[in-house]
């Protein structure tokens, strides 16, 4: 690297493009010479070639387009940080955030008359919209028949019976019994607890 320059103002890059366009130097010397990644070099070139394009065309009508599509862009620019401030003023305090916060955001904003793409949305917030758009699919839990069967026969023969009286006699773990008889229906009902009047023996 011959010499190093700190700031790349308009001038020296322009000074540079030109000396490429007149075949003083090349994209790859260049690179070496300041240290410059060759894309960053071709894409001065492009710009330097798009804005004499434009100068030599220019005329009146042409300038006044580029700058109401520049307006336009500005106006777009502006509509979606407004729109950006007020999704996140409908945003979860932090700690109470879940998977269906970014579909509440937009239906709020419909609301308001804002129609918003989630895939804008979760660019906002910074979710992936595979976050947003999973669903769980929760299974039925099953019962296994080895344990099903012999805890339906003696819930049949004794109905009275609780799960840990279940499940000292066939030998299971209690929390196992306990599941089965939740998922088939078959727990029963405990006893009222609270104050039950005694009753007085007659004395003869």
């Amino acid at each position: 690297m011959d010499e190093e320059i700190k700031r790349w103002t308009a001038r020296r890059k322009s000074d540079l493009v030109l000396d490429i366009i007149q075949g003083k130097t090349t994209v790859g010397e260049s690179s070496r010479r300041f240290d410059l990644p060759p894309s960053e070099i071709e894409s001065w070139i492009d710009q330097a070639k798009s804005g004499m394009e434009n100068a030599l065309r220019a005329k009146p009508q042409d300038i006044r387009e580029q700058y109401e599509s520049q307006l336009e862009e500005l106006q777009e620019a502006y509509g979606e940080a407004l729109l950006k401030l007020r999704a996140r003023k409908k945003r979860r305090p932090a700690g109470q955030e879940g998977r269906d916060m970014i579909p509440q955001i937009q239906r709020g904003l419909r609301d308001e008359g804002f129609t918003v793409p989630m895939t804008k949305l979760c660019r906002w917030f910074d979710a992936p919209r595979r976050t947003v758009y999973y669903k769980p699919v929760k299974s039925k839990p099953k019962v296994k028949d080895r344990f099903a069967g012999p805890i339906k026969q003696m819930v049949e023969a004794e109905p009275a019976f609780g799960y840990r009286t279940v499940a000292s006699l066939l030998r299971f773990n209690k929390n196992t019994v306990q599941r089965v008889f939740q998922l088939m229906g078959w727990q029963v009902r405990k006893r009222a607890i609270g104050y039950r009047p005694c009753i007085e023996a007659r004395r003869r």
